[in-house]
């Protein structure tokens, strides 16, 4: 098995996303730890129908932690950024 085909990748991206969802949750609220795996999602180049929604939630935990600066950052780059697919 090739440990770099686009079907691995895609998974693990996926589970990626599924696993910051988690620790968003009511129960978890650990922002800092999504807004880590978030920011690891959007530097690789799978899952483009996705990067809208991780930018989005990307803004949201800042705004959760008070960090309105670094959400509109996150919102900046999500405008700029040329990946995303737009339908």
């Amino acid at each position: 098995m090739n440990i770099y085909s686009p079907s691995l990748a895609y998974h693990l991206s996926y589970t990626i996303y599924e696993v910051a969802d988690i620790f968003e949750k009511e129960t978890n609220r650990n922002y800092p730890l999504a807004i880590s795996l978030y920011e690891l999602l959007l530097q690789l180049p799978f899952i483009e129908h996705r990067r809208g929604k991780w930018y989005k939630r990307l803004c949201i935990d800042f705004e959760h932690l008070k960090l309105p600066k670094w959400a509109l950052q996150a919102a900046l780059r999500g405008l700029q950024d040329s990946n995303i697919l737009v339908s």
